[in-house]
């Protein structure tokens, strides 16, 4: 469902749900024996009878839009021969998503304890009824594992980033939306990064924002209409903001008839213990997902000449 406040920069997105088993190309798991144990990513590791070659499998999800990935993400490993090596070996499957963002959710991850009441219109005031955008700190996150290439954009620092409190660190080019806490993120791939992002213009939120645009896109200051997106942190008609609502989104003042925007979008997730690794399958054909992107950079190319007067 499109939101009410500017609807037409809405873009939908696409969800990973249950993909801890990226059984693509290889025989079914009927032919295959399951270990007894899982692995180091709480996946489990699959052998068939007759021994399938690696080039077999591969999977690539793009879309043009957000992408989230909920839970641990391709931890089974498949006993298949890799080209050129002597003897096969346990693999994780070659996988790559590709998205305009792409945000990670752990595998304690549920709608109903992230969704909280939001920010209503009604048809005479267009203005809010009060409620919150997100639930303020996030919902406990645990250990999630993610073994996929990623391709994706990122939000560079520009003075327009800057000027809105964001930046583009290389630790934010995928996005959080739980309390990560003391809690690790294992990550195994390699991540390519295209352009600026397009549609995925959100607010990084991992402290309270109180400046730049409000969520609704709108910079906020003192000839901002409707009334109630003036201010960030004060009352329009100048009244202090109570001690009660310090923390909500909306508040109904006594100088109002009508809830006003307080400006304070809460902090929704914490960092986590981020574990990045490179997938070294990715050196090889077969163990790259297809429609990868590839590049060649040449270094010393070419020759100096200096000319004297």
């Amino acid at each position: 469902v499109a939101p009410a406040f500017r609807p037409q920069n809405f873009h939908h997105g696409v969800r990973i749900i249950n993909g801890r088993n990226i059984n693509v190309g290889y025989p079914d798991l009927m032919l295959a024996t399951k270990s007894a144990l899982p692995n180091e990513a709480g996946g489990y590791d699959w052998t068939y009878r007759s021994v399938p070659k690696f080039e077999s499998s591969g999977l690539s999800v793009v879309t043009p839009n957000q992408l989230y990935l909920q839970g641990s993400l391709n931890v089974d490993r498949f006993f298949v021969q890799p080209a050129g090596d002597p003897a096969p070996s346990f693999k994780y499957t070659p996988l790559a998503v590709m998205g305009d963002q792409v945000t990670m959710l752990s595998n304690s991850w549920d709608d109903a304890k992230y969704q909280v009441d939001g920010l209503t219109v009604t048809n005479t005031l267009n203005a809010p009824t009060g409620g919150t955008l997100a639930r303020e700190g996030g919902a406990k996150a645990s250990n999630t594992w993610y073994h996929a290439g990623v391709v994706t954009n990122n939000s560079p620092t520009t003075r327009e980033r800057v000027l809105e409190g964001q930046g583009g660190p290389f630790t934010d080019t995928t996005r959080f939306l739980e309390n990560w806490t003391n809690v690790t993120m294992h990550y195994l791939g390699s991540f390519i990064v295209l352009d600026s992002r397009r549609y995925s213009q959100a607010f990084l939120l991992d402290v309270p924002k109180n400046y730049g645009s409000t969520p609704f896109g709108i910079i906020a200051n003192a000839n901002t209409s409707p009334e109630w997106l003036k201010f960030w942190t004060e009352d329009p008609m100048g009244f202090p903001v109570p001690t009660a609502v310090k923390g909500s989104v909306a508040y109904r003042p006594a100088s109002a008839s009508g809830w006003i925007w307080k400006g304070r979008v809460p902090q929704i997730y914490s960092e986590a213990i981020r574990k990045y690794t490179f997938n070294q399958d990715f050196r090889m054909p077969d163990g790259t997902a297809p429609f990868v992107p590839a590049g060649v950079t040449s270094a010393g190319v070419g020759s100096w000449i200096r000319t004297f007067p």
